[in-house]
């Protein structure tokens, strides 16, 4: 099981509490500016990938594919509470949105696996390196 960083960690649980308190705010107290048509979506993306981001960087070690999976339901799950509450304080649910969570989160975690396993060599590069060998 990897370790946490205990400060990224609760920064992490931090930013994740932030993001729920404003998506439970009533429409009236969001600025027009912020409420234009389809820039929820951008909203929503960016949130959960940066906390899905925040998650990743408190662990000090490797991340396991297990850990990523866990990783990807429980973000995955905050974003599902996220929507199902709204109700509570006069907003409104929205499986788009969750969509849209669920878009930054496996945003970061394919690019956090890519980046650690990249398979950059392609052909042109290995003639490149040849080339440039051979001199």
């Amino acid at each position: 099981m990897p370790v946490p960083n205990i400060k990224r960690l609760l920064i992490a649980v931090a930013l994740t509490a932030v993001v729920l308190i404003l998506t439970h705010l009533p429409p009236d107290v969001i600025p027009p500016v912020l409420q234009m048509k389809g820039l929820d979506k951008v909203q929503h993306t960016l949130a959960y990938a940066f906390i899905t981001l925040l998650f990743l960087l408190s662990v000090k070690t490797a991340v396991s594919p297990a850990q990523i999976l866990f990783l990807l339901l429980f973000v995955s799950a905050i974003g599902i509470v996220d929507e199902v509450t709204q109700p509570l304080v006069n907003r409104m649910a929205s499986f788009g949105d969750w969509l849209a969570d669920l878009g930054g989160t496996v945003t970061v975690l394919v690019s956090s696996v890519y980046l650690k396993n990249p398979k950059r060599k392609t052909p042109t590069n290995k003639k490149a390196c040849q080339l440039n060998s051979d001199r």
